[in-house]
């Protein structure tokens, strides 16, 4: 039996190694985009955790300028964000509650620009992660809904006081509404 086990392991991990494409062989099968989006290396950066710059135990866009240096000798075409924008940080920075200011944790509009001004001048792109559909519960959208089924599952918010937010969870009433994934609960979806 273990004879057995080991043949079938080298099998399987001989199979997998010729299912891999050769060092060197790969070629890029899609040329759409800008060059830097194309052949370029995106750098994430959390910047809760990334640097801090004022000693208060929270990264922010200060911290990032004074790293631009460094993440530009990487090598890397563009800096990725995860959100930077007022949140209600239920959902990790992505329940955004105003789409136009910085946190102020991180910083502010105008730490913003300048971050984008100095990394342009380096050659580096900024892209932010934004999501329009994952607003926080404080954002207009959330708190002055115009029709009751604004929300595909709205039942996940019924009884909800919106101003306290420790009230706030999601519970097993929460569906996702991928049209391709759960057709079923999304009432606007095609017949």
């Amino acid at each position: 039996m273990k004879k057995f086990a080991i043949l079938v392991t080298a099998a399987l991990s001989s199979a997998m190694m010729m299912a891999q494409p050769a060092p060197g062989s790969f070629e890029q099968s899609w040329t759409r985009g800008p060059e830097w989006l194309r052949d370029g290396v995106i750098y994430q950066v959390y910047p809760s955790s990334y640097k801090d710059s004022d000693g208060n135990g929270i990264g922010d866009i200060r911290g990032v300028i004074s790293k631009l240096d460094y993440i530009e000798k990487l090598g890397v075409r563009a800096i990725w964000f995860n959100p930077i924008f007022v949140s209600g940080w239920i959902d990790g920075g992505y329940d955004i509650i105003d789409f136009y200011r910085v946190d102020p944790r991180f910083g502010s509009n105008e730490e913003y620009r300048q971050l984008c001004d100095e990394a342009h001048e380096k050659g580096l792109k900024i892209v932010m992660d934004m999501i329009f559909n994952h607003s926080g519960f404080e954002h207009p959208w959330v708190k002055d809904m115009p029709t009751k089924d604004w929300l595909n599952t709205p039942e996940w918010l019924k009884g909800t006081n919106l101003d306290d937010q420790t009230q706030m969870t999601v519970g097993d009433h929460y569906l996702q509404t991928s049209y391709k994934l759960t057709p079923v609960v999304d009432p606007y979806a095609s017949k």
